[in-house]
């Protein structure tokens, strides 16, 4: 997710209206992502193999597909469960930035059920449950349109 540490012109801005896994989104995330690590290595003289190897698994760290690349879409959900919920939280209560109940829900859902690795589904759950169940709170406490549904209840795995 290095991209957005550097925010500038070309950063890919996520719309919840096109879904937690807007393809477009992901993508250009990535490769922006890649692209500055990528740089970053080169200008410290970092070996073309071990450059071309970082980029490639930044280039999927949102949707695995070889092993090594499986791990790093894991730990990625892993750190957006326990570091990015609350920003998530704190979007819905500004109407322009689109993040509904509904929305938030579906991004804290397809970050959990994206994991392929059982060793970090195991250890996704608790976090998983614990964010749905603060936005359960968040939505309440806002006293949101629609409010809390059942589906946004921590329901353990879905």
């Amino acid at each position: 997710d290095m991209e957005r540490a550097f925010p500038g012109p070309d950063s890919p801005k996520q719309d919840p209206s096109r879904g937690a896994d807007d393809p477009l989104y992901l993508q250009e995330h990535s490769e922006r992502s890649a692209r500055i690590v990528g740089d970053f290595l080169r200008e410290h003289q970092a070996p073309a193999n071990l450059i071309e190897e970082v980029m490639a698994l930044i280039r999927v760290h949102e949707i695995g597909g070889w092993p090594e690349a499986d791990w790093v879409q894991a730990a990625d959900s892993l750190s957006f469960l326990e570091v990015n919920v609350q920003p998530f939280l704190d979007m819905m209560s500004s109407t322009r930035a689109g993040w509904t109940p509904e929305a938030v829900h579906a991004k804290f859902s397809w970050m959990y059920s994206r994991i392929r690795l059982p060793e970090a589904r195991q250890l996704a759950t608790p976090l998983y449950q614990h964010a749905l169940e603060k936005l359960r709170l968040q939505a309440e406490r806002l006293k949101l349109p629609g409010g809390p549904r059942p589906s946004l209840q921590a329901q353990g795995q879905e």
